[in-house]
């Protein structure tokens, strides 16, 4: 975010309990970062570590310089009306809403850059009909509302008022024609698919050829809607899915959404776990090639009686 005179990113904003962990960067066109103070936050203490001058970095002509701390709330409430307080050595103050820092960095994410440019692709003559998988509104999100002048149709598990066809994403093409879409989209479904690669051909098989789709799912994410919350993706995994045996080809990738994975119960082999990284957004972008060849003729119900949703 470009301030007065200076530009500040944050790397980390992880709220863990009554603990929050900042982190980032500032940069100055002169002055050196002295101090960081949060403030309208109701905390029992914070405390930011800034590297000293000798640390400094020249960026683009100007100086960079690390800083990261721990702010301890007095509630487990994360503070959206705090600010940050930055005190440069010529005695400047600048004071930034902590959210608008953290939404900044979240807008800027490779993920999210990726969804826009599918939708902006998506916004073309030649992407009229649109089928989004697993599209109820069951958080508030109707994402049909992201293709104004589309033919949409949603197809989920479960009726809903936003839902135009109830089936079992395995079985779409019972239920949808052959070719009958320009572009498919499908948002936090995957990792709830028994057989994914079974959805991939039923997907091949309800897009005409050239069609786009577009799978945001998870790399890392705690255990939600058991059982039926089968798989983790990492960007590696998706040439597994979508490949000319498929009928796909990739046209790109992203994960972000960094997560910290602390285990519950501290051990000597995890000395280090807070180093490690995952990611909550994993994402393909993928264009149809070929009609696939492939088959899985396997159903659900022949290999488990879970139920979605429990």
């Amino acid at each position: 975010m470009r301030l007065t005179k200076s530009t500040v990113m944050l790397d980390t904003c992880a709220k863990f309990f009554r603990t929050l962990h900042i982190s980032g960067s500032a940069e100055h066109d002169q002055e050196v970062l002295l101090r960081i103070e949060m403030l309208n936050c109701n905390v029992v203490a914070h405390s930011f570590a800034v590297e000293p001058p000798g640390m400094l970095w020249q960026v683009r002509g100007r100086q960079r310089i690390q800083f990261s701390g721990n702010v301890f709330l007095a509630d487990d409430v994360f503070p959206f009306q705090a600010f940050i307080c930055f005190q440069f050595s010529n005695l400047q103050q600048e004071i930034v809403p902590l959210y608008d820092l953290v939404h900044e960095r979240l807008a800027s994410s490779a993920t999210y850059a990726l969804y826009h440019s599918f939708l902006q692709t998506v916004s073309g003559s030649e992407f009229r009909r649109v089928l989004d998988i697993g599209g109820r509104n069951r958080s508030q999100i109707d994402r049909r509302n992201e293709f104004p002048d589309h033919e949409v149709t949603v197809i989920d598990i479960l009726p809903g008022e936003n839902v135009d066809v109830v089936c079992d994403a395995h079985v779409l093409t019972r239920h949808i024609s052959p070719a009958s879409f320009d572009a498919i989209q499908s948002v936090s479904v995957f990792e709830h698919v028994l057989m994914p690669w079974k959805l991939v051909l039923e997907m091949n098989r309800v897009l005409r050829p050239g069609g786009l789709v577009y799978v945001h799912t998870h790399q890392s994410l705690g255990i939600h809607d058991s059982p039926c919350d089968y798989w983790r993706f990492s960007m590696d995994a998706w040439p597994a899915l979508f490949n000319p045996k498929t009928g796909f080809e990739i046209v790109d990738v992203a994960m972000s959404h960094e997560s910290f994975l602390i285990p519950h119960f501290w051990r000597p082999d995890k000395i280090s776990a807070e180093q490690a990284v995952g990611f909550e957004a994993s994402v393909v972008l993928a264009r149809k090639t070929s009609e696939t060849q492939l088959s899985w003729d396997v159903l659900p119900d022949e290999i488990t009686d879970a139920r979605y949703p429990a």
